[in-house]
């Protein structure tokens, strides 16, 4: 039975006899390989589960599998909170898994310096800062040389404006690990709480560091956000000598946020010239644009490019793509609404709003055909949406299929278009359908007394023959 460490009972009758099956349970090295497996495949909730078995099998005696443990759960923690559940009783539950895992392997003999380094590492995370000095000095009482737990406390203590005390931490840190980019950020925030002239010098001496990061422009602008100039232009040396997408994005929210959209979309300009298929600068650059009320082609093209790409910006440039649509209306500019309309389509999986937009714009374009299909689309599948109808009567009569845009006015008035019910009594009216279309007017203004075309129409049907 070598290799079976379990079984279960399963009754499988061959007369009367029944068998016991045996089940194959992985073992802690096949469940450690499994984690990281799963964590290489971005399987985050699989090597969660992984992870929970292992230490489940091990009764949690083992500090390395609680840290396994610790960090699947925080790098859940962090899943849930990127796809939108930051609150909530299930992402809490996982904070406090990867804190109590964590806890547990620092409670152990051998786990005192890595089980406690990450247990500070969570509390951090969590902005619990005094908790987290709590289990680093602790760490630090065992070995006072651990880089990364002096780190973190450093982190911790500037956070608490402890400043002096977390410049010590993070100069004994950077003596042990002096390649550590970000201790030298966080040196430099200290500082910059001290002195925000001075920490713009620092953060602009690390400009050229060679550890520099696609974090460090949004630490720039984030230590040097109460002076935006001092931020811009420790920004500007960084992207003069890290010119990724990342650092000219932040370069550019800060001119917009500043008031200058012109000098953001220059700097947006020269980055999309070496990147035209990057979505999140085409989705900056939008946004600069319409910062300067400059809502041209470009504007347009940028917008749905960005809409449909694969980037950070596309939820919101999907949003921006829906309220801009109205500008281009206000403007006549059928032709872009048009387009913008027919991305929306795409990114809608055709719902009810967006067919009935592409059609409203086709049928402004004179694409009645197109817009007729769309419509009969549209009112398939939403028999009952009153609007359509009455947009679906006004492309016909304005073809002059009367008879077929009566019977769509009719169906929108009976669903309770007030529009459709005046709409179907001014065809009416053209047909010399008088008493008909003397009706629709009536009901129009019992309806609503304010309604000036029908109000109009019906004083004309009230005049005497001649008009006298």
């Amino acid at each position: 039975m070598t290799g079976w460490v379990g079984w279960v009972v399963a009754s499988v009758f061959l007369g009367a006899t029944a068998y016991a099956v045996p089940v194959d349970e992985p073992t802690p090295a096949k469940l450690r390989e499994r984690v990281a497996t799963l964590l290489a495949a971005g399987d985050v909730p699989g090597a969660l589960g992984a992870a929970t078995q292992l230490v489940a099998r091990g009764a949690g005696d083992d500090p390395d599998d609680l840290l396994l443990l610790a960090r699947t759960s925080y790098y859940e923690a962090l899943r849930r909170i990127g796809e939108g559940e930051a609150g909530g009783g299930i992402t809490d539950a996982l904070w406090f898994d990867a804190t109590d895992a964590a806890s547990r392997a620092a409670n152990l003999p051998s786990g005192r310096v890595s089980g406690g380094t990450f247990l500070g590492f969570v509390l951090v995370q969590r902005g619990k800062f005094d908790e987290a000095i709590d289990a680093l000095d602790k760490v630090l009482t065992e070995d006072a040389a651990a880089a990364d737990a002096l780190a973190l406390r450093g982190f911790a203590r500037s956070c608490l404006g402890q400043v002096d005390p977390a410049l010590v931490d993070l100069d004994a840190a950077l003596a042990r690990l002096p390649d550590r980019f970000e201790i030298k950020v966080h040196r430099a925030r200290a500082i910059a709480q001290r002195s925000l002239a001075d920490g713009a010098k620092e953060l602009e001496a690390l400009a050229s560091d060679p550890g520099v990061d696609d974090a460090f422009a949004g630490d720039v602008a984030a230590i040097l956000e109460p002076r935006p100039d001092l931020a811009l232009a420790v920004l500007r040396k960084v992207t003069e000598r890290h010119a990724t997408p990342s650092s000219v994005i932040v370069l550019a929210r800060m001119l917009i946020q500043a008031g200058d959209p012109a000098a953001a979309t220059a700097v947006l300009n020269e980055a999309i010239t070496e990147q035209p298929d990057n979505g999140s600068l085409r989705a900056w650059r939008a946004e600069a644009a319409r910062r300067a009320n400059v809502f041209d082609r470009g504007y347009v093209d940028d917008l749905c490019y960005a809409a449909r790409a694969d980037c950070d910006e596309a939820t919101w440039a999907h949003s921006l793509l829906n309220l801009s649509v109205g500008v281009f209306v206000e403007r006549n500019d059928w032709e872009s609404a048009r387009r913008m309309c027919e991305v929306l389509v795409g990114l809608e999986e055709r719902s009810r709003v967006s067919l009935a937009n592409l059609a409203l714009t086709l049928r402004n374009l004179g694409r009645v055909d197109e817009g007729g299909a769309l419509y009969r689309e549209l009112l398939e599948r939403w028999p009952e949406d009153a609007s359509g109808w009455n947009d679906y009567g006004l492309l016909l009569s304005g073809t002059g299929r009367a008879k077929d845009a009566a019977e769509a006015f009719s169906t929108a008035a009976e669903l309770g278009n007030i529009d459709a019910t005046e709409n179907l009594g001014m065809l009416r009216l053209a047909a010399g359908h008088t008493d008909a279309a003397r009706k629709n007017f009536l009901d129009v203004l019992r309806r609503d007394p304010s309604r000036v075309r029908s109000g109009a129409a019906l004083m004309r049907l009230s005049l005497p023959e001649g008009g006298g």
